[in-house]
């Protein structure tokens, strides 16, 4: 809180396959032995009673939905207007950098607004409706502690023209970080939203049987793509900062304006990171959620502050439990390159940024594209040949790698 300026912030680690809570906090908190010289509003778990908006964060619904419903296939590409796309009602719908054309998987990782949007107005309102409550959103989850809250997910029938699309990307609703946990975990389980349980057994009797599961959200197959794609995030896209080497991990950010006295917020955001760790064997999901933090530092990011200290979140429990590294196994997991040569078209240019030189060449000479880099250490962040661009006559790119 003191790096980023935030006012409040809160965290949840979740096993994924039991449904046990291994960690909750939330700051600040208070000194039970002195709690009278503390603020009421310290007494809250924010994990449970603070719902918000959740951004970037919850465009695992409309992408699940719409994989789920065979409306799209991780191989299409869809165009995002460069950035700035007007809806029928004449609303702008804005990404954070502007791209052309993007493969499915490239939509997620670089959280393109314009194309979830186009990806959930292949469904219908109550599709996605259907989905958000099949990942537990807008009930509460039933945890055995006092006061949680359970978000807002309204009914199709009380939808405007555009709620499809706003929801799509994280507005119009609100959850807590504990229901946005249980959420990734269904992901990290193969498919199941399962009950939270706080407490398995009290004098050595079990008095909760896990994982107690409530319904399947998906299937096995979207699961394990979701699980790809989340740690294409990681590795390129937006969740660059919870990188750890030699360690697999999936996640998405969180970039939401808050919703004060009408309208939102231009300096007060929710910062938040959802992750999955290791990505090939979920053993822990983690829900980070940073409450107001510095827009003038560029703490308001998720990728700025919420990845970072999930990251270091993550280091301390693979000390902890002696995790080794995939390197130190002698093991790496190739599942991302095969989904970047598999769901990549032919005949456009891919974007390259983020990727190390050995995945932009592999995933060039799978295209038919020879890789000319300007350095050989880091990833890319140039390319002489714009993303989307056809490739007819193009036979070469230019990388700078730094």
């Amino acid at each position: 809180m003191n790096e980023s300026g935030a006012e409040s912030a809160n965290g949840i680690i979740v096993d994924p396959n039991s449904g046990f809570i291994l960690a909750m906090a939330s700051v600040p908190d208070f000194n039970a032995n002195k709690y009278q010289n503390f603020n009421n509003a310290n007494y809250k778990n924010r994990v449970i009673s603070d719902s918000y908006e959740p951004g970037s964060t919850y465009k695992i619904v409309a992408l699940t939905a719409a994989m789920e419903n065979s409306k799209i296939d991780l191989k299409d590409s869809l165009y995002c207007e460069n950035g700035s796309y007007r809806l029928k009602n004449g609303h702008l719908l804005h990404d954070h950098e502007p791209h052309g054309m993007l493969s499915v998987p490239d939509i997620f990782a670089f959280s393109s607004n314009i194309g979830i949007a186009k990806i959930s107005n292949m469904l219908s309102n109550q599709e996605l409706y259907d989905k958000s409550r099949q990942f537990g959103f807008g009930v509460d989850t039933g945890i055995l502690l006092p006061n949680e809250e359970s978000g807002m997910l309204r009914h199709p029938e009380n939808w405007t023209y555009q709620s499809n699309t706003s929801v799509s990307i994280g507005q119009e609703i609100s959850c807590t970080s504990l229901q946005l946990a249980m959420a990734y975990s269904s992901i990290a389980n193969g498919g199941y939203l399962v009950q939270p349980i706080i407490v398995e057994s009290v004098d050595g009797k079990i008095i909760n049987e896990a994982p107690v599961i409530i319904r399947e959200v998906m299937n096995l197959n979207t699961s394990k793509n979701m699980l790809n794609l989340l740690k294409r995030v990681v590795d390129y896209g937006g969740g660059q900062n919870a990188y750890l080497e030699g360690f697999n991990l999936g996640g998405k950010t969180g970039t939401a304006q808050k919703f004060i006295d009408g309208q939102y917020s231009e300096s007060k955001y929710i910062s938040s990171f959802a992750s999955i760790f290791p990505i090939d064997d979920p053993e822990y999901v983690c829900v980070i959620s940073v409450d107001s933090p510095d827009r003038k530092r560029g703490k308001h990011w998720g990728g700025e502050t919420a990845a970072p200290i999930t990251k270091e979140i993550y280091k301390k429990i693979i000390n902890l439990k002696d995790i080794k590294s995939e390197t130190s196994k002698l093991h790496v997991n190739n599942n991302i390159n095969e989904i970047n040569e598999k769901y990549y078209s032919s005949d456009i240019m891919p974007d390259f940024r983020g990727k190390t030189l050995k995945q932009s060449v592999k995933l060039g000479q799978a295209l038919g594209i020879e890789i000319s880099p300007v350095g050989y250490s880091g990833r890319v962040v140039w390319q002489s040949v714009k993303a989307g661009a056809k490739t007819e006559n193009i036979k070469i790119c230019e990388l700078k790698i730094e």
